[in-house]
């Protein structure tokens, strides 16, 4: 059984503490105010980054062929699946460029040689390449990232 003084204690302890609190948070609110923190934004209700994954049809393109014919009937075949990702606002735009889009993906394609998709970081560097090739046509928005669903050598 507890004696009253050690319940007085505890009670005391109890307050204080609660008080402390108190008087810490009601001086941190008002340095707050002063410093010009508490004057916060109100939030949005949307992503900063509103983007849309437009698909481009799959593609089979020839590679490592040399002159028009791009290499033959034997020649090593690559099948695309690519998506590209752009600004929400922009997704409709690049819709009217996909043959623009696939053209140059499928012209630079044929220029490749099968050792140059299957070495190491290879899919990187291709993403890359795609990416700013088809940045630096002359397209009216810009394309955010090339994304392969699938990348298969035939």
């Amino acid at each position: 059984m507890k004696s009253f003084a050690s319940r007085h204690r505890l009670s005391t302890f109890i307050i204080a503490y609660v008080s402390v609190f108190l008087v810490l948070g009601w001086f941190g609110y008002h340095m707050s105010v002063r410093m010009g923190m508490a004057r916060l934004p109100p939030p949005s209700h949307h992503f900063a980054t509103d983007m849309s994954y437009l698909d481009l049809p799959r593609m089979v393109v020839s590679v490592g062929g040399s002159g028009e014919g791009g290499g033959g009937i034997w020649a090593p075949r690559v099948r695309l699946d690519i998506t590209l990702e752009v600004a929400g606002k922009d997704a409709e735009i690049l819709r009217g460029y996909q043959p623009q889009i696939m053209e140059k993906i499928a012209a630079y394609m044929m220029k490749l040689k099968p050792e140059d998709l299957t070495r190491r970081g290879s899919m990187q560097w291709l993403r890359g390449e795609l990416l700013n090739r088809i940045n630096n046509a002359d397209m009216p928005v810009p394309v955010h990232d090339v994304l392969f669903r699938e990348l298969i050598i035939m």
